[in-house]
């Protein structure tokens, strides 16, 4: 969103406010990028709960599915705001 032109961002939300599966699904990956910007991995654990209740009450499968993988994942994902580091670099 904060690369869109102010004319692309109007018509984006007009768009997202017609609640279309789309939109909803692209919504709930914009609130997951807040993630990263948690300070420490128990406020880390926190939000994804949060944000993993709201999406798997949802009807968006596709969402559920990425959810559901995410949680199993999630201690090694809530390292990064731990350490602030991830092994990209290595990769």
């Amino acid at each position: 969103m904060e690369n869109h032109a102010e004319s692309q961002t109007e018509r984006f939300e007009s768009i997202c406010s017609l609640k279309l599966e789309t939109g909803r699904s692209w919504s709930y990956g914009e609130l997951l990028r807040d993630l990263w910007e948690q300070p420490d991995s128990r406020t880390a654990r926190s939000f994804f709960h949060e944000w993993y209740r709201s999406v798997i009450h949802t009807k968006l499968e596709p969402m559920k599915k990425l959810a559901r993988t995410l949680k199993q994942r999630i201690p090694n994902i809530v390292t990064f705001c731990t350490h602030g580091i991830t092994n990209g670099v290595a990769e």
